[in-house]
């Protein structure tokens, strides 16, 4: 395998990650995971390469050596290969920089990272950025080098600079450099957990905004539109509650893309709610479902109501083969809104293609009911 191949495979999941994570997460993130553009595959004279990766908004062309690429107008990244550059990786990235001098950063280990920064000479930061709201470093020659044992990622850093005393300003949206050949992982789990690392540095914590004040009059209209966000954003997990640690594992995987877990328990009883309305309010309030089947429980009896009612995806996660009961096995496994995930331990590579699977079914229900209800806004 060469840096080419990587990058198809490491594109490939960061776009499965952008599929995954919640609508909401999804507006936020980085142009450069949102909206592809291109991937540029660097090779230098030293062994070192590079996958770099820039936003459609930036351009939707790219000259290198005097060829001109294109954008294809897919959603994927449009890939472009440079192999054997006659600069390095350092040079290329701060190409306007003065070459001879050292560097200001040497990075010596695997996976370490730099994002969220600003970097300018002394003089350009005193000139241009001295009422600068935010982290910078002063560094007056080549920022950063790698060593051939290291691998690096490098997001949303700016990099100032002047060319004939106009000011210039360069923003590395997103790349992964390799200090060498063999520090390219080979492998699918490598790449996959890659991937999976640089997207949440990159996209960091996903902090929810307040909560918007409550009206104090009710209206049936304003509950039904605070409704939007909740079911973009929210998941309703079932299963017996005497296994905690699950609860608490799913829910940490779902923070991180960009969704609420939330349990039954988690609400009020109201004195007026039956057990079954409290369970349909989750089932409104969520995008998808999922259940863990570990042992008999009242869970059972939840997933008859699910079956029945069948508004929102379900996912029945298990730790083995065997189900609690096969009372159900045969509606289960038949319901094209129920898949079955067979999980030894929850973790976000685990969970990504249920999670896919659960997007793509509510995509194809939106795409249904608009067809059907075309006057909906």
């Amino acid at each position: 395998m060469d840096i080419y191949t990587f990058a198809q495979k490491y594109t490939k999941y960061l776009k499965d990650l952008t599929h995954a994570i919640s609508d909401v997460a999804f507006e936020k993130l980085p142009d450069v995971l949102r909206k592809p553009g291109f991937a540029i595959i660097y090779s230098d004279s030293n062994d070192k390469h590079m996958v770099f990766l820039t936003s459609l908004g930036r351009t939707n062309r790219v000259i290198i050596d005097g060829k001109e690429t294109r954008h294809d107008g897919r959603e994927d990244y449009t890939f472009v290969r440079v192999e054997y550059s006659r600069n390095t990786l350092e040079q290329i990235l701060f190409s306007d920089t003065y070459h001879e001098s050292l560097p200001f950063i040497t990075f010596k280990a695997d996976g370490s990272t730099i994002g969220r920064i600003a970097l300018a000479n002394s003089e350009y930061t005193k000139k241009y950025w001295n009422q600068l709201n935010g982290s910078f470093i002063i560094c007056d020659g080549i920022p950063f080098s790698i060593t051939r044992e290291a691998s690096l990622l490098v997001y949303d850093l700016v990099y100032g600079f002047e060319i004939g005393n106009r000011r210039q300003e360069k923003l590395i949206e997103f790349a992964r450099l390799f200090g060498s050949e063999r520090i390219i992982p080979f492998n699918e789990m490598d790449i996959r957990d890659n991937a999976f690392r640089d997207f949440f540095v990159a996209v960091g914590a996903i902090k929810k905004k307040e909560e918007e004040t409550v009206p104090d009059v009710w209206s049936f209209t304003g509950f039904l539109k605070s409704l939007e966000r909740s079911v973009k954003e929210n998941v309703l997990i079932l299963g017996s509650y005497n296994s905690d640690e699950d609860f608490d594992k799913v829910k940490r995987v779902l923070k991180n893309f960009g969704y609420n877990g939330f349990t039954l328990k988690d609400s009020p009883d109201l004195p007026i709610q039956s057990n079954l309305e409290k369970l349909c309010s989750g089932i409104m309030c969520c995008c998808f479902i999922i259940v863990f089947d570990s042992k008999p429980s009242g869970h059972l009896a939840e997933i008859g109501e699910l079956l029945s009612k069948r508004f929102r995806p379900v996912i029945v996660i298990r730790h083995n083969h065997q189900p609690s009961s096969y009372f159900l096995e045969d509606k289960i496994r038949t319901d094209e809104y129920f898949k079955i995930a067979i999980i030894s331990e929850i973790s976000e590579s685990e969970l990504l293609p249920h999670v896919m699977w659960a997007k793509d079914k509510i995509s194809k229900q939106i795409e249904r009911f608009n067809e059907i209800n075309y006057w909906r806004e």
